[in-house]
């Protein structure tokens, strides 16, 4: 079944365009990406959710290779392979290698090896991907819904990132399969880029905060990961010797960070003309 949850109140011609293709077709009223997947999970019929949203143009096989791992019962969430839908500007370049776009590759992976609390943390940010995931739904509605706090940073998403590190936490397998393709355009100006990467900063803090408080891992744990993987890393590292991304891209991050660290107000971003889409 496909259900397409309108949250950017876009109105009845996309509901009508929706029930031509016998598409289940619903509307949420709060705009903000967490809550239409949370809206459209609670609709489905089947054990299977695969989420993608309207920024991503799945492969004609997504499906069919998206639920492939789950022929294994251990196997609780599956991530797949976002591709560039072109790269002709040169804030896409640097954004796809960079070190803003998803890291998975084109091997099959999973956390089977990476189960301790620091690892699970790390599997969480490698694997996430806000228009290319699928759970089972057992898991999902044991694990609660998507975190509804954090910006709406769609393809490096901090929701995505605490349900597959909740996930991994609780022992249960993730994979990786580099055939379930969803093909995404990255953004193509200057300070658009900049935003993307402010965001991931705040996406990454806010991420790391919700789990100190919920101390589902311990706190030891969450501290090297934000100060050893995030910090040394992957900030001060690139911007002493910055590779493919630029260190304005770097120092945004670093920005969003902060703030995310620092901010206690909750994420209330509106996107208008958002819309996510959810097989089972």
């Amino acid at each position: 079944e496909i259900i397409l949850v309108d949250n950017g109140m876009s109105g009845s011609e996309t509901a009508r365009i929706a029930s031509s293709f016998q598409v289940h077709y619903v509307q949420e009223s709060f705009t903000n990406v967490s809550s239409a997947l949370n809206c459209g999970a609670a609709v489905a019929s089947h054990n299977i959710l695969a989420f993608t949203t309207e920024l991503g143009r799945v492969d004609r096989y997504w499906l069919r290779s998206l639920c492939r791992p789950f022929v294994d019962p251990k196997v609780k969430a599956v991530s797949g392979y976002v591709a560039p839908d072109e790269l002709e500007t040169v804030t896409q370049i640097q954004i796809h290698y960079g070190g803003y776009w998803m890291y998975g590759g084109m091997r099959r992976i999973s956390n089977k090896d990476a189960l301790s609390a620091h690892e699970s943390m790390l599997i969480a940010y490698t694997f996430a991907s806000g228009v290319n995931m699928a759970f089972r739904k057992d898991m999902f509605v044991s694990a609660g819904p998507f975190n509804d706090i954090h910006e709406n940073n769609l393809y490096l998403n901090s929701y995505g990132m605490e349900m597959f590190n909740w996930v991994t936490t609780c022992g249960h397998i993730i994979a990786y399969e580099p055939t379930a393709l969803v093909w995404y355009s990255p953004v193509r100006d200057v300070l658009s880029g900049r935003r993307l990467a402010y965001e991931t900063g705040i996406c990454m803090m806010r991420y790391l905060r919700t789990s100190w408080r919920s101390r589902v891992q311990s706190r030891l744990s969450i501290l090297r990961y934000a100060v050893i993987s995030w910090l040394a890393r992957r900030i001060i590292q690139r911007i002493i010797r910055p590779g493919n991304a630029p260190r304005a891209l770097i120092l945004s991050e670093l920005a969003g960070g902060i703030l995310g660290a620092f901010t206690n107000r909750r994420a209330k971003v509106e996107s208008a003309n958002a819309g996510v889409t959810i097989l089972s």
